[in-house]
């Protein structure tokens, strides 16, 4: 099995092997884009394809598998864990998320096989079927994007306050009423406010 990034000319195969299209043509338009943009990557044995993954930076500027399609009569022959692992190592950051409804079970079974942890669960995507979020660290932080964080952060700090523990408001923080001001505290370019 081989791993290589789609083109233009595999669009046709994907949406083919892919059953999710025929309920919902918008994914074609999703596939199309993917491959458009360099995100589309397809698993192939003697040049057909297997099947097919996204990895986009679509979730929160983190590395995301927004997709892992397998054609049916090639699942469980390691497929999914090939476009998995290249994904994995063209992965940007370092952490990579995924995600996959609570009824899909062999998914679940692959990302526990590589090492995915349970990090949240969306309800009211798909009716009765909540959305189970993973996560898996890829790599620690490089010291230089840590330390040049630490650095952006003291910057805003007054004199002699401390650096906050977290980016998110502790429980008793005071109540933020403009929304860009908490999402600039959220992703830590502000200090946060605790009542005192």
């Amino acid at each position: 099995m081989k791993i290589r990034e789609a083109h233009a000319t595999d669009l046709d195969r994907l949406v083919e092997m892919d059953a999710v299209v025929q309920r919902d043509g918008r994914r074609i338009d999703f596939i199309r884009r993917s491959i458009e943009q360099g995100h589309c990557l397809v698993c192939t044995d003697n040049e057909a394809i297997l099947g097919y993954g996204v990895l986009d930076y679509s979730f929160y500027a983190t590395g995301f598998v927004a997709l892992l399609y397998v054609e049916a009569q090639y699942r469980r022959q390691g497929a999914g864990t090939h476009l998995m692992q290249a994904m994995e190592s063209r992965c940007e950051t370092p952490k990579l998320f995924t995600s996959t409804n609570l009824s899909n079970l062999p998914m679940q079974s692959l990302l526990q096989k590589l090492a995915y942890q349970e990090s949240g669960i969306i309800f009211n995507l798909d009716p009765g079927d909540p959305e189970l979020v993973y996560c898996k660290a890829l790599r620690p932080h490089l010291p230089s994007q840590v330390e040049e964080g630490n650095r952006r952060n003291s910057e805003l700090l007054p004199p002699g306050e401390a650096k906050p523990a977290n980016k998110r408001p502790a429980a008793d923080a005071a109540p933020v009423a403009d929304t860009a001001e908490y999402e600039k505290q959220r992703l830590g370019a502000l200090p946060l406010r605790t009542r005192r």
